[in-house]
């Protein structure tokens, strides 16, 4: 099972790069969830891969609620910072975890 898993990893690694690639992308950030206890809190962490600098948010359950409200937080601070959240995150790149969907 996990040589299936990194095979289709590795799968859509290749894709995603030929997307930035053909489409001129220089700047995106990776998304993913760190699962600590099934039904309790996990982290998401966003990485933004070209300074490589990683930050984690808590969240109380892993839902896709959890994550658009963090997201929705985040659009809003980045807003009252005079901050354009779509030109520092303008691809997002995630598995496809339901927390996601």
């Amino acid at each position: 099972m996990r040589t299936r898993c990194a095979k289709n990893s590795k799968i859509q690694k290749k894709k995603e790069q030929s997307f930035i690639k053909n489409d001129g992308i220089e700047n995106w950030v990776e998304l993913d969830t760190v699962i600590g206890r099934q039904g309790g809190k996990s982290i998401m962490t966003i990485n933004f891969t070209l300074c490589n600098f990683m930050v984690g948010f808590l969240l109380d359950f892993n839902r896709s609620s959890e994550v658009s409200k963090t997201f929705d937080s985040l659009r809003k601070k980045f807003s009252d910072n005079n901050l354009d959240f779509d030109s520092i995150m303008p691809v997002v790149l995630t598995d496809n975890g339901s927390e996601f969907s």
